[in-house]
């Protein structure tokens, strides 16, 4: 998800980091920790598509860099070969049975942020 150059993150904050975090602390913001919420997100009624949060981690599977990543980043996890592969190791790590609770979930956001989002970018600049 590229940063427009009318973002809503502030000039004083430099790099990527930053500005991923900054884009973390405005999602969580805006995400509602509810009960109805969570009860939905761990439904197998859940019906629809996710909303940003799901497709970024859909688009993140299905890059053979971001494999290589989750690979590195736990050595002891069985080979990452797949988008499908990687979509089950995230939903694990994150402790949710579907990318749509990042979006419904705040808790099951952070953690994906906590976990994946900011790890894979500090991973991508450098900072392994």
């Amino acid at each position: 998800m590229p940063i427009q150059a009318d973002s809503p993150i502030p000039p004083q904050t430099g790099g990527a980091v930053s500005r991923a975090k900054s884009e973390c602390d405005i999602l969580r913001k805006n995400q509602k920790n509810t009960a109805e919420s969570a009860e939905y997100c761990t439904s197998s009624q859940a019906a629809g598509k996710g909303g940003v949060l799901a497709k970024l981690c859909g688009i993140l599977c299905n890059q053979s860099e971001f494999r290589t990543f989750l690979m590195r980043r736990w050595p002891d996890a069985d080979v990452i070969n797949t988008a499908a592969q990687a979509a089950e190791f995230v939903r694990l790590q994150c402790e949710v049975q579907s990318r749509k609770c990042f979006d419904l979930d705040a808790e099951a956001a952070e953690r994906f942020h906590d976990r994946i989002r900011i790890p894979y970018v500090n991973w991508q600049l450098g900072r392994r």
